[in-house]
């Protein structure tokens, strides 16, 4: 710290000190002087100090504005989600199939080789079966994230596989009606079937347990093979419509994972083409798959 002069305040305070020491030990005039000088001189501290903490205060720092937070788009959010998942997927799996498979023997071996009295117990042994089935298949959809990789592309006939993947989800209460062109496209036959399954039981689970039609149209245009897969379900709302794509999305509250719809688009993006939803003019859904024909 310092005085309006440049002298050092503390050198004035510590001469203010020894002139009130000297007065204290001497008399007469000397007594008097070295009395006045320290009162001046502590006068001249006190006038310097506030100078020099306004002298010495640090000059404020610009504070720095924080960097902008990157925001990311959908389909990059969507890949962040892919990824994490795509890390402990198989892991996790690993570790629930085994005790869901000692839990599904248990309750086999009771319904079939225990005789329990009252509905209840009974009741309770095909509630314990069905949710591990219902645990399986979750684990089957994670387990279908880190298998999407494994992609063995072979130039096949559309419609013979499309054919192949309905006669498996044929029912007396839903009316298929197929108009399938002759189109060979480069994919994978079973990651390819595996997206048509997907999209109808979508359409199945629309139509409802009343019953329906689904058509499945395909054409070229120009090319590409175009596939329309249509049902007469109650439609799609728009946050639906939005988000069926996304990972972890399903309108089936506790009965499935959510990862069909976003397995389903990544298999057809790595067949080179794409994948759309939409709602019919009227009612209904439509989900349509295009894909690039085989040269």
């Amino acid at each position: 710290m310092r005085a309006s002069g440049g002298f050092p305040a503390k050198i004035l305070l510590i001469l203010a000190c020894v002139c009130s020491v000297i007065s204290a030990l001497s008399s007469g005039v000397l007594q008097q002087s070295c009395g006045l000088l320290s009162a001046m001189l502590a006068i001249a501290v006190l006038i310097a100090l506030p100078r020099s903490g306004k002298k010495e205060a640090e000059k404020p720092q610009p504070v720095k504005a924080p960097a902008p937070v990157k925001q990311l788009s959908k389909n990059e959010l969507n890949a962040e989600k892919i990824d994490v998942l795509n890390r402990y997927a198989s892991v996790v799996s690993h570790d629930l199939k085994n005790p869901l498979a000692s839990m599904k023997n248990i309750a086999y071996y009771f319904s079939n080789s225990v005789k329990l009295e009252g509905e209840v117990p009974n009741k309770m042994l095909k509630m314990l079966s069905s949710e591990v089935d219902r645990m399986n298949k979750m684990i089957v959809d994670l387990l279908d994230l880190t298998r999407i990789r494994q992609f063995n592309s072979v130039i096949s006939d559309l419609d013979v596989l499309i054919t192949e993947a309905v006669e498996k989800e044929k029912s007396d209460k839903i009316k298929f009606d197929l108009n399938l062109a002759n189109l060979k496209a480069k994919v994978d036959p079973e990651k390819f079937k595996q997206v048509i399954l997907s999209l109808v039981k979508n359409s199945k689970d629309a139509v409802g347990s009343g019953g329906g039609d689904i058509s499945i149209n395909m054409s070229q245009t120009g090319g590409n093979a175009a596939i329309e897969i249509t049902d007469t379900g109650k439609g799609m709302d728009e946050q639906t419509l939005e988000k069926c794509f996304d990972p972890m999305f399903s309108t089936k509250t506790a009965k499935a994972l959510g990862m069909s719809l976003t397995v389903s688009k990544q298999i057809i993006n790595m067949s080179g083409g794409s994948i759309k939803a939409e709602n019919c003019p009227g009612k209904g859904a439509k989900f349509t798959v295009t894909l690039p024909l085989a040269s």
